[in-house]
């Protein structure tokens, strides 16, 4: 699960961004000016002022891959990314509901940008179920049971849906749960 500290930890990540961008889009430029204007329009809903570097724009190094990935999150869940830097300069990070779906796929988003594959497919597969779905570092353990979320989605966003009150697993349910138990037993008897 994904909670309020994670999400404050993140807007400071994705603001400090803010100060040197770089990134994809219609054109790396383009993406990074958008970013700026967005997170200067963001601070400036929420009273405050946010210094940026538009001439960093033009230098493709400014920033890494990971940040790239995150100035595309911000930029594709925008009202989302705003709700956060307002819940942040305003220091009440209650403002912000961790289960809202949108949050949930934003957190995704920037969780996602530092992922390698299945653990950056299962976590936007997750999210698109509202679910917050951690895997670490995607080695060992968690790659195996990223790869059983993407084998069996339906069970997974079922078993771990939101206010999920019943009692009985479903068949995907039953064999999402198994994928889940011959991951983690594969990994304890190969001594991981």
């Amino acid at each position: 699960m994904v909670g309020r500290g994670v999400v404050v930890t993140v807007v400071s990540t994705v603001a400090s961004i803010a100060l040197a961008c770089s990134g994809g889009g219609s054109s790396p430029e383009d993406q990074c000016q958008d970013f700026l204007q967005l997170t200067q329009d963001c601070y400036a809903k929420a009273g405050r002022t946010v210094s940026t570097n538009p001439a960093a724009c033009s230098d493709p190094n400014a920033v890494t891959d990971q940040q790239r990935g995150q100035i595309t999150c911000a930029l594709q869940y925008r009202d989302t990314y705003c709700k956060v830097i307002s819940a942040s300069a305003s220091k009440d990070p209650s403002a912000i509901d961790p289960r809202d779906p949108e949050m949930v796929k934003l957190n995704a988003c920037y969780a996602s940008s530092s992922l390698p594959a299945p653990c950056k497919d299962a976590v936007l597969a997750m999210a698109d179920c509202g679910v917050a779905y951690g895997f670490g570092q995607c080695t060992g353990t968690g790659a195996a049971l990223a790869h059983c979320v993407l084998t069996n989605k339906a069970g997974a966003c079922s078993l771990y849906k939101p206010g999920r009150t019943a009692t009985t697993l479903t068949p995907e349910e039953q064999a999402f749960q198994k994928c889940q138990l011959d991951a983690q037993r594969a990994m304890f008897d190969a001594g991981m």
